[in-house]
């Protein structure tokens, strides 16, 4: 122990910041001095004006010193990287980190107000520029979202599941004025497709019921029971409209063959698709 008002040489000093580094040292004496430190707590925790303004700045670029050191930089890249780290120290770092905080006093409380919250002016211009410019070397010029390439664990998507049970948005069923008709952006005359027209109507609906209920819902092809049904056209939907030049929704509802149910035959997704794939193929050829 070195007696009080006595000054450390260079050679000192440079021994200690060798240690600080933990430069030339073994693996074992690392682990002691991280074991040795293990509960311990600083006896300057929590107290303010310790240190004179003096003692900070020098403090201050000492660590600058440190940070700047290029072996310093290198391992730190590797940690950051987990870059020649063993499985083991990886799932130790893993179980630190899995639902834990860094501290009670400095977690996130329900209800919690930020000190900022609602306050302008608070960074001068100066420190506002110089956040501008880490961002910009971080991110370049693209904006990025804080949790873009990370994922929620399952904990918390369990948890915000929960919250949104039950959930009724305060838009659900209301039309936003400015966004209605001519004035949104995909407005496209105010024309709707003759066949869509057709197949939201009520006798469409009727039909493909009927044709579910007279096929006691099994596909006719391949013999499933329920599931995803179609009810498919035998003469194509389109061929019957071209065939009774129908061009109005009055037209289409009073055209007897539509709503045939001769016309029509249940087909799971599966079959659906291979009909309908065959039959393009015959018109191609």
């Amino acid at each position: 122990m070195p007696r009080k008002g006595y000054k450390q040489t260079e050679e000192h000093k440079e021994k200690n910041r060798f240690v600080h580094l933990k430069k030339n040292l073994s693996d074992e004496t690392i682990r002691k001095m991280s074991e040795a430190r293990l509960g311990k707590i600083p006896w300057h925790k929590g107290k303010t004006g310790v240190y004179s303004d003096e003692t900070l700045e020098k403090m201050r670029i000492a660590k600058l010193k440190i940070w700047q050191d290029e072996n310093y930089k290198q391992n730190m890249k590797k940690i950051h990287l987990k870059e020649n780290l063993s499985e083991e120290t990886l799932q130790k770092m893993r179980e630190i980190h899995l639902y834990k905080h860094t501290s009670p006093q400095t977690e996130f409380k329900k209800n919690h107000i930020p000190w900022n919250k609602g306050k302008t002016g608070i960074y001068s211009e100066e420190t506002i520029g110089k956040l501008r410019e880490i961002a910009k070397k971080r991110f370049g010029n693209k904006k990025i979202h804080p949790m873009y390439g990370k994922h929620h664990n399952r904990k918390t998507r369990l948890e915000m599941s929960k919250v949104k049970t039950g959930y009724i948005p305060w838009n659900k069923g209301i039309k936003c004025p400015q966004f209605s008709g001519d004035k949104h952006p995909n407005w496209q005359g105010g024309r709707t497709s003759l066949t869509i027209k057709i197949r939201g109507s009520f006798e469409y609906r009727q039909w493909r019921s009927d044709i579910f209920m007279r096929d006691n819902f099994v596909c006719q092809e391949c013999g499933q029971i329920s599931g995803n049904l179609n009810a498919h056209h035998i003469r194509p939907f389109s061929s019957i409209i071209q065939y009774y030049e129908i061009t109005t929704i009055e037209e289409a509802l009073n055209c007897e063959a539509l709503w045939n149910i001769n016309n029509g035959i249940t087909l799971c997704e599966k079959c659906h698709k291979k009909i309908k794939s065959s039959r393009n193929k015959n018109l191609v050829n």
